[in-house]
């Protein structure tokens, strides 16, 4: 007798096991999640940024990691801002990540990859009415534009000398 029931049992353990996607429900849970009210969808527009390159324009979001902004998308694309410059970009030019940095000599390099693209000297950041400008020789100049209360609506950097700025707005 055990014999048998240990071959049905067996027999139907082998039977649901070919059923992978077999769920159980509960009307007790059904009945518990349903006084849980629903959580509504989060509104990223607000927070939205518009990153403009090559001709291309696309939505991201910034992210603040260790003191730096990293504004992404779910295509891959990350533009890291220390609050100054753009020190690092991904997902534009395929793998390659570009880095900018502003040496304490006030040459600001950048490189492709491991590669050094540029590197040219720097003037130190100049307020005008409604933005900070950076002026680098033989590139248009780096700009961080304002609102009224101070806050920064437009970011454009150059990030590779053979293309054009990249441009972050709000």
């Amino acid at each position: 007798m055990i014999r048998l029931l240990a071959i049905a049992t067996l027999g139907s353990l082998m039977t649901l096991s070919g059923c992978a996607y077999t769920t159980f429900s509960a009307p007790q849970f059904e009945t518990v999640r349903a006084l849980f009210p629903k959580e509504p969808a989060v509104d990223f527009e607000p927070l939205t940024w518009t990153l403009y390159w090559a001709g291309e324009a696309q939505p991201v979001l910034p992210v603040a990691v260790s003191g730096q902004f990293v504004f992404t998308h779910r295509s891959g694309v990350e533009v890291t801002f220390d609050g100054w410059q753009i020190t690092r970009v991904a997902g534009l030019l395929g793998r390659e990540v570009l880095t900018r940095a502003l040496g304490e000599d006030s040459v600001l390099r950048m490189s492709a990859g491991s590669r050094q693209i540029l590197a040219t000297p720097c003037a130190p950041w100049a307020r005008e009415p409604m933005r900070w400008v950076q002026r680098c020789e033989g590139l248009p100049d780096s700009e961080i534009t304002l609102d009224e209360a101070g806050n920064i609506l437009r970011l454009s950097f150059t990030i590779h000398p053979s293309y054009p700025a990249l441009v972050l707005e709000r």
